[in-house]
């Protein structure tokens, strides 16, 4: 083989070497961000994802933002965090919405979609 050719070899094996090793750092940087731990790592290696253009640079971008906010730094630091916001109770909603039994309620309407031949 002419030199050339082992250039294109050498060049595939580092290309396939370096995307095989990003593919199990992005899974292990995945696996942290699951259990809220190396926040560090994960910027770093969702920095190097902004390279894959163009799923891993919106995935990077939107993950360096939800990253550095002070709420997800104290979770990644075992801080617990409250929200300033009221939560949510459904039993408020409860009171809008009219009973039931004060429905209004057709006998007839069941007879008028049913279809002929059900009749």
């Amino acid at each position: 083989m002419s030199i050339m050719g082992w250039f294109f070899i050498g060049f595939g094996v580092v290309l396939m070497l370096f995307l095989l090793t990003m593919c199990i750092l992005t899974a292990v940087a995945g696996k942290n961000l699951s259990n809220h731990r190396r926040r560090i790592f994960c910027l770093v290696i969702t920095c190097m994802n902004c390279i894959n253009v163009p799923l891993g640079t919106v995935l990077g971008v939107f993950t360096i933002i939800v990253l550095v906010r002070p709420s997800v730094k104290d979770l990644f630091e075992g801080k617990e965090y409250v929200e300033d916001e009221d939560e949510y109770d459904p039993e408020d909603d409860e009171v809008d919405v009219p009973p039931k039994d004060h429905l209004p309620v057709d006998p007839n309407h069941a007879r008028r979609i049913r279809r002929p031949s059900d009749q």
